[in-house]
């Protein structure tokens, strides 16, 4: 039996993005409901459309209400059931609730931890969040069911075994209210995080080893030094694990420090300070280079050292391509900067994935590497132009490698065949039979997923196309 009670604090709604730099909602049309009656009363006697929204952390496009009634979640949070190796939640809940709730009890989520656990448990499985590492996929792998409340008010139960559970597994918000979720659960574990630099000519064999040899890896390429960065994460000895000084969620450090990239971060500052016009200085997205500086192993659990993203307003993009092309595509990126010579705020960075179940991921059915670019958005005026036109540049790049965008992010339609992949093509037959275009409408999913993008929508395009500024998190 799930309890229904709700965690709900008192925390007005926001009608605006996570970073305040879009009004994504009317203020005249902003309900927050505290508990299951609540929503179930809000869907029965809605005059009209509505769209849910969570932490707001999507790039805003995907986000925007104001045309309709916003139903924010949040106030729905808490965990409602345990079992030995599952955890249930409301669909309001933030991962990072959940994680420290599940470290209590020596556990976490069977999925690598994002880097931003400020999401709700149902945003980060609707857009497909994911982090790093062969053996896991999407947060939404880690589902074994959902509870779901259709245009009726009716609640009806998705099963890990449930023939359209690849669409829920990353629903966009479209295929109905989530309203709890059920995740599987392991064991929270030790880890030593080591740390190493590489030269940009031996990234594919040293990244690609260290995907395979670990449960988590990532990296970080800075082209215009040559030099990558690489993070791999092993079980640590008893010994490595005693060296751990803090509880759930947090890393401890080890070892000596290296000092051998910090040329690298301080051209980065000074790049970042030029194009964003900001001081150096203890900014966050300055925060997000220096943390390169004297780099050094860590002790500590899978959240500790994972969960480090820092929020920054920012246009964040990123192209999953089958990691089988990570050569290919890492050879033409590569000539592509040396000829170009273009403005990066930020190192590309790497992740790969195991194959998701989840028919909107670009990691369904295989094996994916996944690149992540940003650029960082001025106090005041435009982004710079050549950062915006690298940013195209590199999605075509990927694209002529079978990418395909994160659709939570921001991405260039024009550049990607979405409408005509099957996977895209199963997804809108399942949003069609459920009947929920009529309650939950989306004129941005419906411009990516169902028109060309000859026949309109933006997808989520950046701004210097779209005449908007947005806010993301990377």
């Amino acid at each position: 039996m799930i309890a229904d009670t709700v965690v709900a604090d008192q925390a007005p709604a926001s009608t605006r993005n996570w970073a305040g730099t879009h009004l994504i909602a009317d203020p005249a049309r902003l309900a927050r409901p505290r508990t299951l009656e609540e929503l179930r009363t809000l869907v029965r006697s809605r005059s009209g459309p509505i769209r849910i929204l969570g932490a707001r952390l999507s790039c805003p496009d995907l986000l925007d209400a104001r045309p309709v009634l916003a139903v924010d979640l949040t106030g729905l949070s808490g965990v409602t059931a345990w079992s030995p190796a599952r955890v249930t939640a409301w669909a309001g809940t933030t991962l990072a609730t959940l994680n420290a709730a599940l470290g209590r009890r020596g556990q976490r989520v069977d999925a690598s931890p994002p880097v931003i656990a400020t999401q709700t448990i149902a945003g980060a499985i609707a857009t497909g969040t994911h982090g790093q590492g062969l053996r896991q996929s999407t947060i939404g792998d880690a589902v074994t069911a959902l509870w779901v409340m259709d245009g009726a008010g009716d609640i009806r139960k998705v099963t890990e075994d449930d023939p359209d559970i690849g669409g829920y597994s990353m629903h966009l918000g479209a295929l109905g209210v989530v309203v709890k979720v059920e995740l599987r659960t392991v064991p929270n574990q030790t880890y030593v995080c080591e740390r190493t630099c590489v030269d940009a000519d031996d990234l594919v064999s040293a990244f690609t080893m260290a995907a395979a040899d670990s449960e988590f890896a990532k990296a970080w390429w800075f082209p215009a030094d040559r030099v990558a960065h690489i993070w791999r994460l092993r079980p640590a000895t008893a010994a490595e694990a005693r060296l751990h000084l803090g509880g759930p969620g947090t890393a401890t450090p080890l070892g000596a420090r290296d000092s051998s990239i910090n040329y690298v971060v301080d051209g980065l500052v000074r790049k970042l300070s030029t194009d964003t016009r900001t001081a150096a200085g203890g900014r966050p997205q300055f925060l997000t280079v220096e943390r390169f500086r004297d780099f050094h192993d860590s002790v500590g659990d899978a959240h500790g050292i994972l969960c480090k993203g820092i929020p920054v307003p920012q246009i964040n993009c990123e192209i999953g391509i089958p990691l089988a092309s990570m050569d290919a595509a890492h050879a033409e990126l590569s000539r592509w900067y040396e000829e170009h010579a273009p403005r990066m705020h930020y190192p590309f960075i790497l992740r790969a994935t195991g194959p998701s179940r989840a028919w909107m991921s670009p990691a369904y059915d295989e094996p994916t590497l996944h690149y992540g670019t940003v650029v960082y958005l001025p106090e005041r005026g435009p982004c710079a132009q050549d950062a915006m036109d690298a940013l195209d540049d590199v999605q075509s790049i990927l694209a002529r490698h079978d990418g395909v965008p994160h659709l939570g992010k921001y991405f260039n339609p024009q550049v990607f065949g979405l409408v005509a992949r099957p996977s895209v093509q199963r997804f809108t037959a399942l949003r069609d039979r459920l009947s929920t275009r009529h309650w939950l409408p989306s004129d941005y999913l419906d411009s990516i997923l169902i028109h060309s993008p000859a026949e309109g929508g933006h997808g989520g395009q950046p701004d210097q196309v779209r005449g908007r500024r947005g806010g993301g998190a990377h």
